[in-house]
């Protein structure tokens, strides 16, 4: 299961909730006991669930409106999802008016471009950043800067790390940069190809100066070669 679709799920596995069979629910907790970035994510949602409920809870509803909501209620023990969000929306008309504790926060679309522009303008700036997750990180051998479109923290396998994503035409490449220790296992890997099928390449690339870093590339929808600089030597 992939970080997105637990963290979709998430929204559905609430206490009390119906929308999720067995299997989902197995796979989510699965997901959740290797990932701690979504296990903090569904803990912080937990929480704000329970503030959200304190706060319901010390609004006064009208009579009339706790009268409809019970009935309909009592028509069904299981709710469509569509249902569901009539009935809060409906309910929610009434607490807006009285709740301001999370105002809606202002979008500021310069702070948004400089921020974009200070992580992934330039490779130095991308270069400086790897160096701040770990001194022994530096950018991945061969790739050509100009085609970077991001540089993130991502989990892979349970692992956090800095990925940088690179876009060439149809093709994108995605650069996890790891230390050799982060997977029991990645020291026995060979540099170079590591898989490959007609969807992705996977290529484990090493630079001799950084020794016990790795950058483990995952291609799609084309080779490898066409993001390297035009100098460098192709990797096999």
């Amino acid at each position: 299961m992939t970080c997105g679709m637990a963290r979709l799920l998430m929204i559905f596995a609430r206490p009390g909730a119906t929308e999720l069979d067995g299997g989902e629910i197995s796979a989510l907790e699965s997901h959740l006991a290797e990932c701690p970035n979504c296990r903090e994510h569904s803990r912080q949602g937990r929480r704000d669930d329970d503030s959200i409920a304190r706060a319901m809870r010390a609004v006064v509803v009208p009579v009339r409106l706790q009268a409809e909501l019970a009935s309909q209620l009592a028509r069904t023990s299981r709710f469509s999802l569509m249902r569901k969000i009539a009935i809060l929306t409906l309910a929610g008309g009434v607490l807006l008016v009285g709740w301001r504790l999370w105002p809606a926060p202002v979008f500021d679309a310069d702070a948004i471009a400089a921020s974009a522009y200070d992580e992934v303008a330039n490779r130095d700036g991308v270069v400086e950043w790897l160096a701040r997750q770990n001194p022994l990180f530096s950018f991945p051998p061969r790739f050509n800067g100009k085609f970077l479109v991001a540089c993130e923290r991502r989990t892979i396998h349970g692992v956090t790390a800095p990925v940088l994503t690179f876009v060439r035409r149809d093709s994108l490449a995605r650069v996890a940069v790891v230390t050799e220790n982060q997977f029991r296992n990645l020291a026995e890997v060979a540099t170079g190809r590591a898989a490959e099928n007609s969807v992705s390449t996977i290529v484990v690339l090493r630079m001799a100066e950084s020794p016990g870093v790795v950058y483990l590339v995952e291609v799609l929808n084309g080779p490898i070669e066409p993001f390297y600089n035009d100098e460098e030597i192709s990797a096999t």
